[in-house]
């Protein structure tokens, strides 16, 4: 409550007369005042949202007529307030949203228009219904108040994006796993009733979801920053590094993920192939330089020229089970073998373990060393290569028969 006081000199010759000690302003007391305006307003107009929503800032214009019912001019200054009133009078729970002071004259039987600008910002009104009321006070203290008026409601704040692909420019077929060099730019639209702000506690990442034989991310997730007032939009640029590597082979229809404590999907209209990553080494001899006969246990001085094709998609690499393919290369084994005739146990000549990466669909030679010839029992032998690459895939390639001899 605020009390305003001042202290006069009585004139010559004329007593002073005694004076409130204290005007009374608050809202409370306000409504106690017996007397009555002899102008009524009511309401002409508003062009404020009947439905707001929480921590949203709204702006309008209401428009009051103030009518004066009596057979006498009214002329003086009056404030003229707007009240939010969740139970329908003006009381203790009201809050005022608008006030403005204005010189009136008005003839009997006839009305002033007046007009109040409105904002409401941040959470000045807390969810629920409320009924706009308007008061008058005029110079000598007299109050009247509508008896009716718009309604208004506050609504919780909802959160809600959307999203699109604008471009997307990716093969028709992808491998699971395998590194990409494009990009996705999406139009992210913020389709809630309230800002759209990332913070560390709450951040904001994008994904291109995969609905095809499983449903799953389409490419590693990638966080960004995000400010984004209701009803606008940001066209953003999402790097795709990677396909997942836990999507099944199979098609896919594609649809984007924005995700702030919320999640919308918007389904798309094209489609996309993919494959599982494959490795698949396979040998041939070039060169075989030992005699055609050797004697079992002798030392040779020999060598194996083979060119190893990758018949696979992906580059030469370990394939393990995880989000996305780790690109490294592991050991492959080389391994020349003396197959008898008869079917029996190869025995090794020569072994040799290098790291290989090979694209997918090129070559590459390697050179194995052949020091000694194993003690073998004399007979035709098949000289065999067994590749075993860094996932454990076993191919072969024979060649050339050897004599061995005692």
């Amino acid at each position: 409550m605020r009390i305003h006081s001042r202290t006069t000199t009585p004139r010559p010759g004329r007593p002073s007369a005694p004076r409130p000690s204290a005007a009374i302003e608050s809202l409370e007391d306000r409504t106690l005042f017996s007397s009555t305006s002899a102008l009524v307003p009511t309401f002409s107009s508003t062009t404020l949202a009947q439905s707001i929503a929480s921590g949203a800032t709204a702006r309008g214009e209401i428009g009051l007529n103030l009518s004066n019912p009596t057979a006498a001019e009214i002329k003086g200054k009056s404030t003229l307030q707007l009240f939010a009133s969740s139970d329908g009078a003006i009381d203790s729970s009201s809050i005022v949203l608008a006030k403005i002071s204005k010189s009136l004259d008005v003839k009997p039987s006839a009305f002033a228009p007046a007009t109040l600008q409105v904002k409401i910002s941040g959470s000045e009104l807390p969810v629920g219904d409320y009924t706009l009321l308007a008061r008058i006070l005029d110079s000598s203290g007299g109050s009247a108040v509508s008896t009716s008026g718009p309604a208004l409601k506050i609504t919780p704040p909802v959160m809600s994006l959307s999203a699109s692909v604008v471009r997307f420019a990716a093969p028709s077929t992808v491998i699971a796993g395998e590194p990409l060099h494009t990009s996705i730019v999406m139009r992210v639209t913020n389709t809630g009733t309230t800002l759209a702000k990332s913070s560390a506690a709450v951040p904001f990442s994008t994904d291109i979801v995969a609905i095809g034989p499983v449903v799953g991310s389409f490419y590693q997730p990638i966080v960004k920053s995000l400010n984004l007032a209701p009803g606008r939009s940001t066209v953003i640029s999402v790097p795709l590094k990677a396909v997942s590597f836990s999507l099944v082979p199979g098609m896919y229809q594609l649809a984007p993920y924005v995700d702030l404590s919320a999640a919308a999907y918007t389904p798309q209209t094209y489609s996309i192939a993919v494959e599982s990553p494959t490795v698949t080494l396979t040998p041939v001899f070039s060169k075989l330089s030992i005699p055609g006969s050797v004697v079992a246990g002798a030392a040779v001085h020999g060598s194996a020229v083979l060119r190893i094709t990758n018949g696979g998609n992906i580059t030469s690499q370990i394939i393990s089970p995880g989000a996305y393919l780790t690109d490294a290369a592991g050991t492959t084994t080389i391994s020349l073998v003396l197959s008898p005739a008869d079917g029996t146990t190869p025995t090794p000549i020569a072994t040799l373990s290098k790291t290989l990466r090979v694209r997918a669909g090129a070559s590459t030679s390697v050179t194995i060393p052949i020091k000694q010839i194993p003690s073998v029992p004399a007979g035709s032998y098949m000289v065999e290569a067994i590749v075993t690459d860094a996932n454990g895939q076993v191919s072969m390639v024979s060649s050339e028969t050897v004599v061995v001899t005692g």
